[in-house]
């Protein structure tokens, strides 16, 4: 059980305290002040609902319907259920003890409902059942991606407008492929895999995030399809390497001077098509492009979702992304793409993840060294529908 202390602050206003860690639940000097600024700083924003993840003590919600702006809080924590009233008056709308319960809060909140997650649900998430407190950092990943992207995103729109007219519209009825899907990302695992890659190219159809292609190109290797979703100029600095004529999939935010690559074949994602976009990663993009294309199994290799080796990219030496990324970004992507797979269960779904990494739900962990088998499997069981499909003819 979690155990919160009461104490006063330095103005006088009740906070509590968790007692194990010290992390107050409002601010220690004046808690008063501190949701007064916050809703006033949602109010300049002309924000008109927010949904509050995290009640604590009332104080921020009650800001909120101070200045006009509706406000229904959820809290997470039960401890906290009953210390709530008496100290503003307030009580929390919804309570969520799983990961279904926010998520279903979440999914019947209007549209342009402003999420704000309180701090010390942040700061105390790891004392919460773990899928709760997996969608919880989701959220957070997803507000601060939007939060970085959405201004580059809206200029890259509008800069690459009637280039996109001139590209052909992507048709999965017309990439159809008969081989074994395989999508690729830059990840560590990229590197393992080169050389069953390389061995057995002519059997496999591959689809690669652009981030691969360097790593791929090192090592001779043209992927059937190149997927460039995203908006940073790496995107141009990966396509360098690419082959003239490769088949190129951009999406309207695309970074314009990759979009622009003409030697290039390229391809227009429209919004109509459905492409997996949600999860911050082209990797899983590209993983659902070929799951499109490609029937039975379905091979994702590079894109770890791990950042045990501290540099996600390291192995494959794609130096363009060669940079830290925090563990709420991977567990961002690990949530989508299990949200993924879940969707598409009816496939065999193979993750190839480094020993000691973990396995992603949804996904049939795959080590490197288990690559050629269960290629050769899957070759195989191809090869037995064809031959009973004979029986019949």
């Amino acid at each position: 059980m979690i155990v919160f202390e009461n104490i006063a602050s330095e103005s006088g206003p009740l906070v509590l305290r968790h007692a194990a860690s010290g992390v107050l639940l409002h601010s220690g000097v004046d808690p008063l002040a501190e949701a007064e600024s916050v809703a006033v700083a949602l109010a300049q924003q002309q924000v008109q609902r927010v949904l509050c993840i995290g009640h604590g003590l009332g104080y921020v919600p009650q800001a909120l319907k101070a200045v006009g702006i509706a406000c229904h809080s959820v809290e997470v924590f039960p401890e906290l259920i009953d210390a709530e009233s008496g100290n503003t008056g307030t009580r929390c709308d919804a309570f969520a003890k799983s990961d279904h319960d926010l998520k279903s809060i979440v999914a019947g909140m209007p549209p342009q409902t402003r999420i704000i997650i309180l701090p010390y649900v942040l700061s105390l998430r790891d004392k919460l059942p773990q899928s709760l407190a997996d969608y919880i950092s989701f959220i957070h990943v997803t507000q601060q991606s939007q939060q970085l992207y959405r201004d580059l995103i809206n200029r890259n729109i509008v800069v690459n407008g009637d280039e996109l007219e001139s590209m052909k519209p992507l048709s999965f009825k017309k990439c159809k492929s008969n081989k074994i899907g395989v999508a690729l990302g830059a990840g560590p695992t990229l590197s393992a895999a080169i050389s069953t890659l390389t061995e057995r190219r002519s059997e496999l159809c591959l689809v690669a995030a652009s981030g691969a292609v360097p790593a791929l190109s090192k090592h001779g290797i043209n992927a059937d399809w190149i997927v460039a979703m995203e908006a940073r100029e790496t995107t141009e600095r990966d396509l360098e390497t690419a082959a003239d004529g490769s088949k190129v999939i951009f999406f309207p935010w695309t970074d314009p001077a990759a979009l622009r690559q003409k030697r290039l074949d390229r391809y227009l994602a429209v919004e109509e098509l459905g492409l997996e976009t949600s999860g911050g990663s082209t990797g899983l993009a590209a993983a659902d492009f070929c799951s499109k294309i490609t029937r039975g199994a379905l091979f994702m290799i590079g894109m770890d979702m791990s950042d045990k080796s501290g540099e996600y990219a390291q192995g494959s030496q794609r130096e363009s992304a060669n940079i830290n990324l925090r563990v709420p970004k991977f567990n961002f992507m690990r949530s989508a793409a299990s949200q993924w797979a879940t969707r598409n269960g009816e496939r065999f779904l193979y993750h190839m993840v480094m020993p000691g990494d973990d396995e992603v739900r949804g996904f049939k962990r795959l080590y490197p060294v288990e690559f050629e088998t269960e290629l050769s499997r899957e070759q195989g069981r191809r090869s037995l529908v064809i031959e009973t499909a004979n029986d019949f003819i």
